[in-house]
């Protein structure tokens, strides 16, 4: 009898220990799958060359400015760039095709999602850190490709990808670095630790 009730307590144990594994496991993989549906309509408009009616904007501040208030929406981050804190950056469609092959080096596959759910908030776009950079690439129609939140760019931090965080990868800031000028890479401390290996 004893020896039964040994046998119930291990199967019971074995069965939670076999169900929690699962389901950790099925968790893991809801990041990456919220993260390719976040990049489809990008990657899909990369599929057969870059698309001749895209244009790019960057926001961003240099990391040196202290804000009164954290800056957490692109609202807000674009008022600091129409008062000439901040800098604003327009990329046409000729400039980007010069460029094209670098967009679709961005593929969702190689970028570690860190979580589920999305980083930006409903109401008003907010996000949690201290927005530095935000950069659009849409088309002329207004459809949102890609929309890069950096909170810090000194630091090697998450950037939030079409509304999903993911660890910070040298190619954010590869896309964007030909439409820099070299005063523009100084203000924004242009170092990130994947320089220095």
């Amino acid at each position: 009898m004893k020896h039964k009730w040994i046998i119930i307590v291990l199967s019971v144990l074995l069965s939670a220990a076999i169900t929690c594994q699962s389901v950790w496991l099925a968790n893991r993989g809801i990041p990456r799958v919220s993260l390719n549906l976040a990049l489809h309509a990008y990657e899909a408009a990369f599929d057969d060359g870059a698309p001749d009616d895209l244009k790019l904007t960057i926001y961003y501040i240099s990391p040196a400015i202290v804000t009164r208030a954290p800056i957490c929406t692109l609202e807000q981050l674009k008022k600091f760039c129409n008062n000439d804190a901040g800098t604003q950056i327009e990329v046409g469609a000729e400039e980007l095709s010069a460029h094209a092959e670098q967009f679709r080096e961005l593929d969702a596959d190689d970028l570690c999602p860190e979580t589920v759910h999305s980083a930006v908030s409903g109401r008003g776009g907010r996000i949690l850190g201290f927005l530095r950079m935000v950069y659009i690439l849409e088309r002329e129609d207004g459809e949102i490709l890609l929309k890069i939140y950096a909170c810090n760019l000194v630091r090697d931090e998450s950037v939030v990808v079409n509304g999903i965080k993911v660890k910070n990868d040298p190619i954010f800031y590869e896309l964007i670095d030909p439409y820099l000028t070299d005063a523009d890479r100084e203000t924004l401390h242009w170092q990130h630790s994947w320089d220095k290996n």
